[in-house]
């Protein structure tokens, strides 16, 4: 295929659907989308705190809980319509979670950028590496890199200097949580739309970021 305008990439917790989704934008010349990150930075809104709407919403997603799916569309919706009225291509990762949000947003995607031009990634990696990696996950809580081979104690993102922080739904009980509700709600979605005849592909995500990188570029222009 020629290179698609829209990637959807998905995989549990932990697999790396953020480092990849930011490679292949780059290279693919896409804009990333991170609806995880985009739900966090609403949340963590103090001032939208005070509705307490907001901290129920805030609640569940620091549990591991799939937030409605309403509240999420509402916001995807909203930006990638605006991303493809400027004329580009989008990675999203982190949506959708579960089939009432991908039977929305699926054909949604497929109308503004084309079947032909819609192409999943599906991410495999064991749960107990996804545990392990998210237990030591750092996170900039201003540009959002999640820097990796850090030295221990540093706490200064690499990009932009801002600080690091760790996650408090990156606990290993709380990603447990998460990896049985992807089993359960997410993973079968994906599995209906692959028979409906999407272009799809999957990814160990168990080797190094370089060689997972230049292998996913390669198969995506092969196909």
């Amino acid at each position: 295929m020629s290179d698609p305008k829209a990637i959807i990439i998905f995989g549990p917790p932990g697999s790396g659907k953020t480092t990849l989704a930011k490679y292949l934008a780059d290279k693919l010349n896409l804009v990333h989308y991170d609806t995880g990150q985009q739900i966090e930075k609403q949340i963590k809104n103090t001032s939208a705190l005070k509705n307490p709407v907001v901290r129920k919403e805030r609640n569940l997603f620091l549990h591991g809980d799939l937030l409605p799916a309403g509240v999420v569309l509402k916001m995807v919706f909203k930006d990638v319509s605006k991303i493809a009225r400027y004329g580009d291509g989008v990675v999203l990762s982190g949506s959708p979670r579960s089939q009432k949000e991908a039977d929305e947003l699926i054909p949604f995607m497929e109308k503004l950028f084309g079947k032909k031009n819609l192409l999943f990634i599906g991410l495999k990696v064991d749960p107990e590496i996804s545990i392990k990696r998210n237990s030591k996950r750092l996170i900039c809580s201003v540009c959002g890199a999640s820097p990796i081979n850090l030295r221990k104690g540093n706490l200064t993102c690499p990009i932009c200097l801002g600080k690091l922080e760790r996650r408090g739904l990156d606990k290993p009980e709380t990603t447990r949580l998460r990896l049985k509700e992807y089993k359960k709600k997410t993973e079968p979605v994906f599995a209906d739309y692959k028979k409906q005849g999407f272009k799809f592909m999957t990814v160990d995500t168990t080797p190094p970021p370089y060689k997972i990188f230049t292998s996913t570029l390669t198969k995506i222009r092969k196909i």
